[in-house]
């Protein structure tokens, strides 16, 4: 169906209401209730429990936090209702009594979740790290990097606010209360935007959620950012850094080719049954924004399959191996995103360790596709901190036993493409879109077509695939064969069907493409909403950019620190592959010079150790910081291999922004000041545009000021399409 005519201009047409949650009654997640209620719960009580929420929401609306979308009308409800009535999952005894806990605590409706809390320390040499692992312009793999940092305990999940009945402040405006949802047409304002919404810092509401064995605590939602537990800053200051959304139903989302989804056709109408299919894969050879790149794309891919996805062991990655004895340097992903808390959240997807795919291959758990049990390699389970160089045999073992490797979703050579249901005529119909391109006039456009022109984002498949074909001219279709193999497998360094080595350095979003346009930004608010940096890390990037602000205020006499502005610039050296971007201080000045204010203070995050190098930069502007500035004073405990993802955090706040073309690094900071440029109604919003330049490759100093389609060489760049009104959907059948 089409959009409504302000859904098409831009989220301010989605009403917001601002919530926050009771210290002691958090929701249980969307997953534990639907299992431990089952399909006669749902189809009962559903819209009472929603209509609920709808009524303390407004009744907590003061005290808001962060802000959640309100769906409009009852009618999308119902029809998730009616999906959901049949669901059906086996748990364990344990489980199952602790889903009958959180029935108890559901018995009473609470309104949705906040957003704020509070922030982490953390210590190093002061330099943030920067890892990009870039293919070269032929596309060979070749690998290069940006140091990102680590925490000083990455498995203690964050706590929450020491004082969560704080209430929170507006950033912008501390005396203007947010506007309600009566009139959906209306957003809350902004300081940047009179017509875009504002948002409150959040209030923890976990403050006495307890904590499981692994030190995550059980209640807090991914929604909240809690930096009471790491020494600040205050709720307001923790604000500056939340660009993502609570939206209720997503976490309702299930892929049609889910093995348990309701209305997934089941032989001789019997019940869904449930059936674990699984997605392993190995983690990019490369520095760390290539590897978090692989993973979000397989975890998309995950997700859209319906698939459990197996987080591989814990082990070293490079350039975020510091520390050997005096911290942590082997990690896996729970350690820097809320792994744990994105399946709980989520009733359509599942996370397991490597370990426990393991336990359940050796108890029998897990068979493979003819039906035979699975046996562990050499009967071993846990491969958490082994060395690199001997965990061949797991991944021999893994490629072998998987029903398949994925060998032929080429990012480079087609497009892993999902129809909008497990239908025959869907499927056969997203087969023939190439087709139908190929013969219509002018055939596959180039992308150039597209520059400053994107598609509206419910435009009909057709049009959509026309414009992230980027000279990829098939699909890789999850076939019904796909579907009906246990396992599948993305192995790293395999010969492709295509001669090639195998490796993911693509954005998930211009590698999957979705037959329904509703499906399609799902994905990508999952991953703005729910993939983001742990709170630790959030929290120390915050309190650098307090400091930062606190240091401008007694610069320029200020006297409100949120009213100060500062610039920022990534300068990507080290073992850069990319020669072109290896230019001196003097040339990177020049570009500077094009944009940013003398008197401006600039933030430089970088991986160049020898901060002489900066010198001419340094004597031109009034005031220089570098992260080695703020180690001493506020990242103390902080593991030193989360120092490049706290830079990089540090960097997206900047008011303009130069980046270095190629950085995957770079690339992630822009995605993110999307988000929060799309979050405040920054100018140029509806095409994606945020005030961000490259000091390096002329030509291309501008690109991030115009709306640019998805083209080859993903990785050198994020684009528009990954945040352009992705909540153009909410609250739409």
């Amino acid at each position: 169906m089409p959009l409504p005519p302000e859904l098409k201009t831009a989220r301010a047409g989605m009403p917001r209401t601002p919530h926050t949650t009771p210290a002691k009654a958090s929701l249980p997640d969307a997953k534990d209730v639907a299992a431990a209620h089952g399909g006669s719960f749902l189809s009962k009580y559903f819209l009472v429990i929603l209509f609920g929420f709808a009524v303390a929401s407004m009744v907590v609306n003061s005290n808001v936090a962060h802000s959640v979308h309100q769906l409009e009308g009852s009618n999308g409800n119902n029809a998730m209702a009616k999906r959901l009535k049949d669901f059906r999952v086996s748990r364990s005894e344990k489980a199952f009594l602790k889903r009958m806990e959180m029935e108890e605590k559901f018995a009473e409706p609470t309104s949705p979740g906040s957003n704020v809390g509070g922030a982490g320390e953390n210590q190093n040499d002061g330099e943030g790290g920067n890892e990009d692992n870039n293919a070269s312009n032929d596309h060979e793999n070749k690998e290069n990097n940006d140091d990102d940092g680590q925490t000083s305990n990455p498995n203690k999940e964050e706590e929450q606010t020491s004082n969560p009945k704080k209430e929170e402040e507006q950033t912008s405006n501390p005396n203007k209360e947010e506007e309600q949802t009566a009139n959906p047409n209306k957003e809350e304002e902004q300081t940047a935007n009179p017509d875009k919404a504002t948002k409150k810092p959040n209030v923890d509401a976990d403050a006495d959620a307890k904590e499981t064995t692994d030190g995550y605590s059980e209640q807090h939602k991914i929604a909240n950012l809690n930096c009471g537990a790491y020494g600040g800053p205050s709720d307001e200051d923790a604000e500056e850094m939340v660009y993502w959304e609570d939206i209720p139903t997503d976490a309702l989302h299930m892929s049609p080719f889910h093995a348990e989804h309701p209305e997934r056709k089941q032989q001789e109408n019997q019940q869904p049954q449930h059936v674990s299919q699984f997605l392993t894969f190995e983690p990019d050879a490369g520095g760390w924004n290539n590897i978090r790149m692989a993973m979000e794309t397989v975890l998309a891919m995950a997700f859209a399959m319906g698939r459990t996805l197996v987080l591989p062991p814990h082990q070293g990655m490079y350039l975020i191996d510091k520390g050997g004895e005096h911290q942590k340097n082997k990690f896996s992903f729970d350690h820097f995103f809320h792994m744990e808390r994105i399946s709980a959240e989520h009733i359509g997807l599942e996370i397991i360790s490597t370990t426990e795919f393991l336990e359940r291959c050796k108890k029998g758990e897990i068979v493979g596709d003819d039906g035979k049990p699975l046996t562990p390699p050499g009967g071993r389970t846990d491969w958490d901190g082994i060395p690199n160089s001997e965990q061949r045999p797991l991944r021999d073992w893994m490629r072998e036993q998987s029903g398949e490797n994925l060998l032929h979703f080429d990012p480079q050579k087609c497009i892993v493409a999902f129809p909008a249901t497990d239908t025959e005529e869907d499927s056969n119909e997203l087969e023939l879109l190439p087709d139908k391109i190929a013969e219509s006039d002018g055939g596959f456009p180039n992308y150039e077509k597209y520059i400053g022109k994107p598609n509206p984002v419910d435009a009909p498949a057709l049009e959509r695939l026309k414009e992230m074909s980027a000279d990829r001219k098939a699909l890789c279709l999850y076939t019904p064969e796909l579907q009906k193999k246990r396992w599948l497998h993305f192995p790293v360094g395999m010969k492709t069907n295509y001669g090639d080595e195998s490796r993911l350095l693509v954005h998930f979003y211009a590698f999957l493409f979705f037959q329904d346009w509703k499906q399609d930004l799902w994905m990508k608010r999952f991953v703005r909403d729910h993939v983001r940096y742990i709170d630790e890390i959030q929290c120390a990037a915050a309190r650098v950019v307090t400091k930062l602000r606190e240091r401008i205020a007694a610069r320029t006499g200020q006297t409100d620190k949120h009213s100060t502005r500062f610039d920022t610039i990534h300068v990507r050296r080290g073992d850069f592959q990319f020669k072109d971007t290896r230019i001196s201080a003097k040339k990177i000045l020049i570009q500077l010079k094009r944009v940013l204010d003398q008197n401006t203070t600039l933030y430089i995050a970088t991986d160049e150790r020898d901060k002489a190098f900066f010198q001419p930069i340094v004597e031109y502007f009034a005031d220089v910081a570098f992260l080695d500035d703020f180690v001493a004073s506020e990242l103390k405990q902080v593991n030193t291999n989360y120092f490049g993802m706290i830079d990089q955090l540090v960097a997206s706040r900047g008011e303009v922004f130069f980046g270095c073309w190629f950085s995957t690094f770079t690339g992630y900071i822009n995605r993110l000041r999307g988000y929060h440029a799309d979050d405040h109604g920054m100018p140029g919003y509806e095409m994606g545009i945020v005030n961000s330049y490259y000091y390096a490759m002329p030509d291309r100093f501008d690109h991030m000021r115009e709306f640019w389609p998805i083209k080859q060489q993903f990785y050198a760049r994020e684009f528009p399409a990954s945040w352009r009104l992705i909540d153009a959907s909410v609250g739409t059948t």
